[in-house]
């Protein structure tokens, strides 16, 4: 994280270049510099070796304690990712010690936040090519007597697993899906999970919905697939303990207009164009509501300039990205979600722990949290086979948003019974304590179960096929560095 904001200091890599140009004129051109992440030097069809690091020293750990090692993209600002945070954070530390490994490019912007959990963090993009990401983990795996791996919304994590099911028959493999995404590879990670299904000891999923789509899509057996919710922090969204007016100081607006938030990545996904053919709709029956959006993304400056053409800059304010939520949430009236697609959004989770009422498209697993007591559940109706980044949305479903948001903007006494219900039931079924609780019991109970004599089946099934279990790795990881995924082509 820290490197990625020196690079983009102009001054500072100017200075940086003059001292390496100086420094070039010194050197006699026989060694071949690499900059990563940015370089690729190697045979992109390097063939993996079955590694067997038989004289490397192992790092001794305390009895009973139990290492976790999480594979995931990358440390950003996101509901993936702060679900790995709690997870890394919320486990017994006495019981768990917890290592990562990230194999996608990025910022790490919350790097400094894992890293008060654990000194054991590798950014494999920082110091290795793709295809020797997979050398890498079998060597951490054995010299850190690693008892659990942990995968999640990491491709390649997942093309590793049939080579680290055939070399480690003890360690116990298990994965968090966070949703079913079509538009992306037929299913994106919940597709390669399926894919992967016979050498997962446990798939964790956010909701009932994607366990659906696991099972019925995907083929994996009922007892392999169970849902945990994420779960959200009930201390620190709690509204009794944050200050109002962030949002109306910030933005200066009036404390009289009840604020309609959009919280997301400002991304195809989230559909962030509809929110101004719902704000546009609202103006003429209550202009005193405005909408706020905060967040960033890859459309946030066309977001603004559409709303400057549409003249709504007086109903429609960007924040843009925001590191302190629970003010946001402590002004807002309702939190609007508009996805094409989602699990089981953070911010309906968060949304709720603070007493805000989330009108929220019916997709994913929207519906084990958000129903008509909590605020309202809206028919998702862009059709599937449509593009992603559709700004063609149908009036009916238009018209069902406005229409909810201005129930609870006409009744109070629906939109208290909404608020009170809101954070009765976080505290009931989803706050961040039961979570950890129930994420711990069944690592626990992995740990007692006798999966040996499975796992050495699979690894023999494995080895019977020679190194076919290298090679899909080698050719997944040449698909997505084509892909540009890894941006070093």
């Amino acid at each position: 994280g820290r490197l990625n904001k020196l690079k983009q200091d102009t001054e500072r890599v100017y200075f940086d270049r003059e001292i390496i140009k100086k420094a070039a004129e010194k050197a006699d051109g026989t060694v071949k510099a690499v900059e990563y992440p940015v370089s690729f030097s190697g045979n992109i069809y390097h063939k993996q070796e079955s590694v067997v690091w038989d004289h490397c020293r192992t790092i001794d750990k305390k009895e009973h304690v139990i290492r976790l090692l999480m594979i995931i993209p990358w440390m950003v600002m996101g509901g993936a990712d702060q679900f790995n945070l709690d997870l890394a954070s919320g486990l017994d530390r006495t019981k768990y010690e917890v290592s990562i490994i990230t194999t996608i490019p990025g910022s790490n912007d919350w790097q400094h936040r894992f890293a008060e959990i654990t000194d054991e963090i590798f950014h494999l993009p920082e110091f290795l090519e793709p295809t020797h990401y997979l050398e890498f983990v079998t060597y951490y795996i054995q010299t850190r007597q690693i008892d659990i791996l942990f995968v999640s919304n990491s491709s390649v994590g997942y093309y590793m697993l049939p080579v680290l099911r055939k070399t480690f028959v003890n360690l116990r493999i298990i994965d968090y899906v966070h949703m079913e995404e079509w538009y992306w590879k037929c299913g994106g990670h919940a597709r390669t999970s399926g894919m992967m299904g016979s050498l997962l000891n446990k798939t964790y999923v956010c909701n009932s919905a994607t366990r659906k789509v696991m099972i019925d899509c995907f083929q994996r057996k009922q007892e392999e697939v169970q849902t945990l919710y994420i779960g959200v922090d009930e201390e620190k969204f709690c509204s009794e303990k944050i200050a109002s007016g962030f949002l109306y100081g910030t933005l200066e607006i009036a404390k009289e207009r009840p604020i309609v938030l959009f919280p997301c990545r400002i991304h195809p996904q989230k559909r962030p164009f509809m929110v101004l053919d719902i704000a546009a709709r609202i103006q003429p029956v209550h202009a005193e509501a405005v909408f706020v959006v905060v967040g960033d993304g890859p459309q946030l400056e066309e977001l603004k300039s559409e709303i400057r053409n549409r003249k709504l800059e007086q109903s429609v304010m960007c924040m843009g990205r925001c590191d302190d939520m629970a003010a946001c949430y402590k002004d807002a009236f309702v939190t609007l979600i508009c996805s094409v697609k989602e699990g089981l959004a953070l911010t309906a989770y968060e949304s709720c722990s603070m007493g805000v009422p989330v009108i929220s498209s019916a997709v994913g697993g929207q519906g084990d949290l958000i129903d008509d007591h909590v605020g309202k559940l809206i028919e998702m109706r862009q059709k599937e086979d449509s593009s992603l980044d559709n700004r063609e949305f149908e009036e009916e479903e238009i018209l069902e948003y406005v229409q909810a948001i201005c129930e609870l903007l006409e009744s109070k006494e629906r939109y208290q019974n909404c608020s009170i219900n809101c954070r009765k039931r976080v505290l009931e079924s989803f706050s961040i304590k039961k979570m950890i609780e129930n994420m711990q019991n069944e690592l626990d109970q992995l740990m007692c179960m006798d999966i040996l004599k499975e796992n050495q089946k699979k690894a023999q099934e494995l080895q019977h096929f020679g190194q076919m279990a290298e090679e899909i790795y080698t050719l997944a990881t040449a698909l997505e560095v084509r892909e540009n995924v890894y941006n070093i082509l």
